[in-house]
């Protein structure tokens, strides 16, 4: 032992080097091997950006705004959407808000998809009629009410905008006094809203 810490006291600057050294090598090989905890971030794959910027350029990306077609022919609406009122409904003779457009057209007419999406549901309900939902992103949707039992689409197709999906009918119990018409819903979130500001008018 004494002759240890003699070495030692003669060789004190070569012993601290050492366990620098060797300190050194440990905190790198963790950093090299060690590194596959919680703080690792996956980079998005290709071509894919989650700050919704275009990598290595200061420009956001453009998106396209959407603007739809008529689901209808002739563009006559006979009930506008009213959130803020009520408007007097001849068929329940009663007062209600209207969160819809409905455009008057010839039974079984043509009914056009507004823009591109993904038919999400068919179904029929006695109030509304016979009823088509496309999904057109994670937030819109469109909903087309009191059709005829004659449908140009199912579940899960693919839809383009101007595509005809169905044929207007007069299925809808809560609006049969009224003219055949289309009854036609925009959604966003889940809540209906007014389309107008979907619509060019200016360029039909």
């Amino acid at each position: 032992m004494k002759k240890i810490g003699v070495f030692l006291k003669n060789n004190i600057y070569y012993v601290i080097l050492i366990v620098c050294v060797i300190a050194i090598a440990t905190m790198v090989s963790i950093a090299i091997w060690g590194g596959g905890g919680k703080n690792n971030v996956t980079p998005p794959p290709t071509g894919e950006d989650p700050t919704g910027e275009n990598p290595g350029d200061d420009k956001p990306v453009e998106t396209k705004p959407i603007v739809f077609a008529l689901p209808a022919l002739g563009n006559n609406v006979i009930n506008g959407f009213v959130d803020d009122d009520v408007v007097w409904n001849k068929t329940l003779k009663e007062y209600s808000v209207h969160m819809a457009v409905d455009y008057a057209a010839p039974l079984n007419s043509d009914v056009y998809a507004v823009y591109d999406g993904t038919v999400e549901s068919i179904y029929y309900d006695f109030l509304e009629g016979h009823v088509i939902v496309i999904k057109h992103n994670n937030n819109l949707k469109t909903l087309y009410g009191s059709l005829s039992d004659d449908i140009d689409v199912k579940i899960g197709d693919k839809v383009l905008k101007g595509d005809v999906i169905g044929k207007i009918g007069n299925s809808a119990a809560q609006e049969c006094m009224e003219v055949t018409h289309l009854h036609f819903e925009t959604l966003y979130n889940g809540i209906s809203i007014n389309p107008k500001d979907y619509f060019d008018f200016e360029n039909k």
